[in-house]
């Protein structure tokens, strides 16, 4: 196995399971990312992004950081089944998790890929682009 991937959907129990609909979820998931740590496995987090967790991304990544994963994938949310239109984000929101997601891409120690997302790539390449604008700027000073 190249790696064990656990889905955690909220930085807490309330949160988490609240989604998932099943209680005790949230503490099986990172019962099972420690145990897989401690034994120096290789781990994923996969994350949904909907209306329930959409402010919680920063305290999302510290978690995975203490978690010690290498990658987070965090899908963007496709109403069917249990998930409904009421439970996906507006388009604002999407453009402000693209630039938390970009902005803690920079910070952690995993790396980040947005999936159900291709508007993400955009983000990414324009906010380089604006560093290395920047950059020239601040050198030419």
């Amino acid at each position: 196995m190249a790696r064990l991937a656990v889905s955690l959907d909220g930085s807490t129990a309330e949160v988490h399971d609240e989604f998932r609909q099943v209680r005790g979820s949230f503490d099986h998931g990172l019962r099972i990312l420690r145990t897989a740590r401690d034994i120096g496995m290789s781990t994923q987090v996969n994350t949904v992004v909907a209306r329930h967790n959409v402010d919680d991304f920063d305290v999302m990544a510290e978690l995975l950081d203490e978690l010690g994963i290498v990658f987070w994938e965090v899908f963007f949310l496709v109403p069917v089944g249990r998930a409904g239109p009421d439970d996906v984000v507006g388009a604002e929101a999407f453009e402000s998790v693209f630039h938390e997601l970009y902005d803690l891409s920079k910070d952690v120690s995993f790396d980040i890929k947005a999936t159900a997302a291709p508007h993400y790539t955009r983000v990414v390449l324009q906010r380089k682009k604006a560093e290395r604008r920047e950059g020239l700027r601040n050198e030419a000073s």
